[in-house]
C-alpha cells in the first residue's frame, strides 16, 4: 500500500538550544517553537497520497482507492518534537509554501518554509489540519502531554471537517537525530530538490494517513420482499441509514499492531483502541466512552457519506454496546394475509376457542374486546401503516396483540384470567410498536468480512484510514421497533442474523459488506 509520506528536514547554522521551545497556544497562533537563542532550521514536505482524481470504489476488500480532494486537503502542520518517553518537548506550527498544483502529482503534496527547532534526539509526531481538530482533541502541551495517552474527543466531526481532514503518524515514530551536521536538502513544493535551495539539511521520512475511518452504501435495490416458507409476506423498503456508537476516545497514533486473522493476505492492521479489552458495559460507561448509541437523523443511503473515529474490541469486547454499527432505517409493510388473526366463532385452533371464551363473558369482559379486535386496525394506523408485534406475530391494532399475548400467556385455561390480565394492561411488555411502518436493523460493521468464526478475534470493529462500503443484499424478517440495539451485552455475532451485509474495505483500504437483513 502506497501511503501518504512526509519528509522533516532539519537545517543547522547556530547553537544547540539548552532550553525547550515556545508553548503550544505560541506554537499554533505562528510561533516558530524555539527559543530566541541558538536554533537550527526545519522544512516539512507532505505527500498525501498519489492522486486524488479516482472517485469510483470499484474492487474487492482489501484493494486501495482514493477519495475525494476534500479529504486530502492540507491547510496546516503541527510538528511535536518528543523526548525518549514521548513526552512532547517541542511543537512547532511551520507556514507553508503557496501550493504550485504544476501536475497532478503536485496537488497531493504540501511543504512548508524552512522554520526554527531545537536539533537533538526527538520522535517526530506530524499532526496535518491540527489547527482545525485541537478543539476536539485534549490539549498537546509542552513540557507534559504525553503523545502515547488516550485522547478525549468532545467534537468527533472536527476529525472529519471537509477539506481539513485530521492526519496523523502511521505508526508511532522512533527517537531520530536532527543533526547539527546533516547532508540533505531542501526540497520543494512538489518534493523535489529545490533549485538553490538550502544545503546541510536534516531528512526524516514520516507517513501519515486521516485518523478516521469511512463508511459509504452500495445500494441500487432499495425495495425487498420479504418470504416465509417461499410465500411473501411484506416488502420492505430501505429509506435511510445512520451511525451509533462513536468512539469518544483515541490514541493519537495507532496502537500496535494486532490483527490475527485477516480477509487478504499481507497488512491488515487492527490496532488496539482505549477501549479494547473492556468488557463491563453498564450505561455510565456507554456515556462516558460512545456517542450517538440511538440513531436519530437519517441519510439516504445513495447520498450518505459517515466517518468515525477508530475503534477495535478484543474478540469477547465485540458486543453491541461498543461495536461502531449502522442502523437502517425501513419501511416494512406487511401483506394482508400476514397479520396475525383468531376466529370470533367456530376457530378450531385452541388460541381462537379462547378467544370465543372471552367473548362470552358477557358484561365482566373489557369492553374493547370485541369480535373485530384482530381484524380493525385503531385510529389512523391503517392509514399511517403503523402496526404492532408480540413473539414473531404481527397484529393490525395494539388490542390484538394485547389480547392474543394474554391468551398465550394464561396458564390456567379460564377465560377470566385472560380478561383480567387484558384489562389490567398486564401485557404490554414484549409488544413493539412499529410507527408508521417503520423498523430498525442494526449492521455492525466488519473489520473482517469473510470470517465465519462466531466472534473471531479482528471480526468487527473500525480502523482508521479503511473505507468501509455496505450492501444490503436481503432483508429476511421484521426488524427492530427502536432505532438502536436491545440489549449492550448481547454479542455482535447472533445465532440467526437477520440482516444479510456485504462489506467491502478501501488508500483509503476497503471493506466491503453484503447484509441479509432481518
Amino acid at each position: 500500500m502506497k501511503t501518504k509520506q512526509l519528509f522533516f528536514c532539519g537545517m543547522t547554522g547556530l547553537a544547540l538550544l539548552a532550553t525547550s521551545c515556545s508553548s503550544n497556544d505560541e506554537a499554533l497562533n505562528g510561533g516558530d517553537g524555539t527559543t530566541s537563542e541558538g536554533k537550527t532550521y526545519a522544512q516539512i514536505a507532505i505527500s498525501v497520497a498519489n492522486s486524488a482524481t479516482t472517485r469510483a470504489l470499484t474492487g474487492n476488500t482489501g484493494d486501495e482507492a482514493y477519495g475525494d480532494d476534500a479529504e486530502y486537503t492540507v491547510n496546516d502542520l503541527t510538528v511535536v518534537l518528543a523526548d525518549n518517553n514521548d513526552i512532547a518537548v517541542q511543537v512547532i506550527t511551520p507556514e507553508l509554501k503557496t501550493a504550485t498544483d504544476a501536475n497532478e502529482a503536485d496537488k497531493v503534496v504540501r511543504v512548508t518554509k524552512p522554520f526554527k527547532c531545537t536539533p537533538g534526539s526527538y520522535k517526530v509526531y506530524v499532526l496535518a489540519n491540527y489547527r482545525n481538530s485541537q478543539s476536539s482533541l485534549s490539549p498537546i502541551i509542552k513540557g507534559s502531554t504525553d503523545m502515547k495517552t488516550v485522547f478525549s474527543l468532545s467534537d468527533i466531526a472536527k476529525l472529519s471537517t471537509t477539506n481539513n481532514f485530521f492526519m496523523t503518524n502511521v505508526s508511532a515514530p522512533t527517537a531520530q537525530e536532527i543533526k547539527k551536521k546533516a547532508t540533505d536538502k531542501e526540497v520543494d513544493d512538489a518534493g523535489n530538490e529545490a533549485t538553490g535551495g538550502e544545503t546541510n539539511l536534516n531528512l526524516l521520512k514520516v507517513d501519515v494517513e486521516r485518523a478516521v475511518s469511512k463508511v459509504t452504501f452500495n445500494q441500487d435495490k432499495l425495495s425487498f420482499d420479504v418470504k416465509e416458507g417461499g410465500n411473501k409476506i411484506a416488502t420492505a423498503t430501505l429509506e435511510g441509514v445512520s451511525l451509533i456508537n462513536l468512539n469518544k476516545k483515541m490514541y493519537l497514533v495507532k496502537h500496535g499492531e494486532l490483527a490475527m486473522n485477516q480477509p487478504v493476505a499481507g497488512d491488515w492492521p487492527y490496532p488496539m483502541d482505549p477501549n479494547y479489552d473492556l468488557t463491563s458495559i453498564d450505561e455510565a460507561y456507554i456515556t462516558a466512552n460512545f456517542e450517538q448509541t440511538r440513531a436519530s437523523v437519517f441519510s439516504a443511503p445513495s447520498e450518505a457519506k459517515f466517518y468515525c473515529p477508530e475503534n477495535t474490541m478484543a474478540a469477547l469486547a465485540q458486543l453491541n454496546g461498543q461495536t461502531t454499527g449502522v442502523v437502517y432505517k425501513v419501511k416494512y409493510t406487511p401483506v394482508d394475509d400476514f397479520y396475525t388473526t383468531l376466529a370470533a366463532a367456530n376457530g378450531t385452533d385452541s388460541y381462537s376457542q379462547m378467544f370465543e371464551k372471552v367473548l362470552a363473558l358477557g358484561e365482566v369482559k373489557d369492553a374493547a374486546i370485541t369480535n373485530t379486535i384482530f381484524t380493525t386496525a385503531e385510529g389512523t394506523d391503517i392509514t399511517d401503516g403503523t402496526f404492532y408485534s408480540y413473539n414473531g406475530y404481527v397484529f393490525k391494532s395494539k388490542a390484538g396483540a394485547r389480547l392474543y399475548k394474554a391468551i398465550a400467556t394464561n396458564t390456567d385455561g379460564e377465560a377470566a384470567t385472560v380478561n383480567t390480565a387484558f384489562k389490567n394492561n398486564e401485557n404490554d411488555a414484549d409488544i413493539q410498536t412499529y410507527t408508521k411502518g417503520y423498523c430498525y436493523y442494526t449492521a455492525w460493521i466488519k473489520h473482517n468480512p469473510t470470517s465465519t468464526v462466531t466472534m473471531e478475534q479482528d471480526k468487527y470493529g473500525v480502523v482508521r484510514n479503511f473505507w468501509y462500503e455496505l450492501t444490503v443484499d436481503n432483508i429476511k424478517k421484521l426488524g427492530y421497533s427502536q432505532p438502536t440495539y436491545k440489549d449492550p451485552k448481547d454479542p455482535d455475532d447472533k445465532e440467526e442474523a437477520s440482516i444479510q451485509v456485504q462489506v467491502n474495505i478501501k488508500k483509503w483500504r476497503v471493506v466491503k459488506q453484503n447484509l441479509d437483513l432481518e
